[in-house]
C-alpha cells in the first residue's frame, strides 16, 4: 500500500471534523471511564484500557483521513 505524501504531515482538521472528533473523545472518555471503575484491577484492565485509548485514536485519524492518508476534505469526503 502506498501513502499519500502528507502521511506523516499534521493535517489541520475542518471545523466539522473537529465537532465530530469532541463526540468520539467524550464517549471514549466515558467507555474508558466506566471500564476503569467496574474492572478489576490488573494487567487484562490496563490492556483494556490502552485498546480504548488506541481506539480512540485511530477514530481521529478514520475523521480526516482515507486509508491511504489522503485527505478527507469537503471536495473529497
Amino acid at each position: 500500500m502506498h501513502f499519500h505524501p502528507s502521511v506523516f504531515d499534521y493535517l489541520k482538521p475542518t471545523d466539522r471534523q473537529i465537532e465530530v472528533m469532541a463526540q468520539i473523545r467524550a464517549a471514549s472518555k466515558l467507555y474508558a471511564e466506566t471500564l476503569d471503575r467496574l474492572l478489576p484491577e490488573g494487567t487484562d484492565k490496563y490492556h483494556v484500557l490502552r485498546t480504548v485509548r488506541d481506539a480512540n485514536m485511530w477514530a481521529m485519524v478514520s475523521i480526516t483521513r482515507h486509508a491511504d492518508g489522503t485527505p478527507r476534505t469537503a471536495e473529497n469526503p
